[in-house]
């Protein structure tokens, strides 16, 4: 049996899925990443307890999966196979749809961000060396770059250029498809979340400055806006709205791709991670309290393809 809530909004009627004598679907602990596979399932990354919670659609869990040490970011590549970068550990662990681990491969020190381009090629952020690693569709580290001081999460946009914050920074740092450095971009404090819309706008959570940062293709400053309190995840959707969590008021932002806000809503603890399905339903991990909170219908349409990583698309 399932609870819902309905909550009106004057754009649509928004249910929070709950499941039932729990709140909401409950995860591993310190859930940090979340992607949505080719068949509609979700899959979690657990800091915490060192694995991956995979979801139906429903919110249903369909198994936890065994990784490596401080799991921090996922992607999941056309095949349906799952890739997890292990902080602790200093790995990349893939796995394929059903869970199973694939193989396990070196990256740089405590690697936080991933993302898959268009060839099937990992790049893997390294927020101990300051560089992000391209490794081969079979785990082989093909070349290493220098991005900027503690990089974290990573978006590709349509021509295959690698977009990375840099955490400790306040900056972003893009590189071609060949990882040829094409500039570094001031955006606000502490930024972590990335994602870009399909005109090519790369937008950046700043966690410490409360807004985000809206750049265009060639990182010329567009705007920079309120976000809420502590922004972390990035999402886009089919219509261009803006959606980023809100780390520390336990709420999620929507803004439209002007930067204005549109609505927020109410989050689990901690809210971090954020995706968006073809239902529209918007996905949130919250690393506070070991769950995932579910926005039925929130969003207008699918997540907009390419944006932070963590699903090929």
């Amino acid at each position: 049996m399932k609870v819902t809530i309905k909550i009106l909004s004057t754009f649509s009627s928004i249910v929070i899925m709950f499941s039932a004598g729990c709140g909401i679907i409950h995860t591993g602990t310190q859930p940090a990443a979340i992607a949505i596979d080719g068949a509609k399932n979700v899959w979690v990354v657990n800091k915490g307890s060192a694995d991956i919670t995979e979801l139906n659609s429903n919110g249903s869990r369909m198994g936890t999966y065994p990784v490596g040490t401080y799991p921090y970011g996922i992607a999941i590549d056309r095949a349906g196979n799952v890739w997890v970068v292990n902080n602790g550990d200093s790995i990349v662990s893939e796995l394929d749809s059903s869970g199973k681990i694939i193989k396990a491969y070196t990256a740089g020190t405590e690697p936080k961000g991933i993302a898959i381009d268009s060839s099937g090629n990992i790049w893997v952020s390294n927020y101990f060396d300051s560089t992000v690693s391209r490794l081969s569709s079979g785990g082989i580290t093909m070349e290493t770059y220098t991005v900027g001081t503690m990089p974290w999460n990573i978006a590709i946009d349509r021509a295959g250029n690698v977009w990375v914050v840099n955490n400790d920074g306040a900056s972003v740092t893009k590189l071609s498809k060949n990882g040829v450095r094409m500039g570094t971009y001031t955006v606000g404090s502490n930024p972590i979340g990335i994602a870009i819309d399909r005109s090519g706008n790369v937008w950046v959570a700043n966690n410490g400055a409360n807004t985000v940062t809206k750049l265009n293709s060639g990182g010329t400053l567009l705007g920079t806006f309120s976000a809420g309190t502590s922004p972390n995840g990035v999402a886009i959707d089919n219509a261009g709205n803006v959606w980023v969590t809100n780390q520390y008021s336990n709420r999620v932002t929507e803004l439209n791709s002007t930067g204005k806000i549109i609505k927020t809503y109410a989050a689990g603890t901690e809210p971090c991670a954020i995706a968006i399905d073809s239902a529209g339903n918007v996905w949130v991990a919250n690393y506070g309290d070991d769950t995932v909170t579910k926005l039925a219908g929130a969003a207008k349409g699918p997540q907009y393809f390419p944006y932070s990583g963590p699903q090929w698309p």
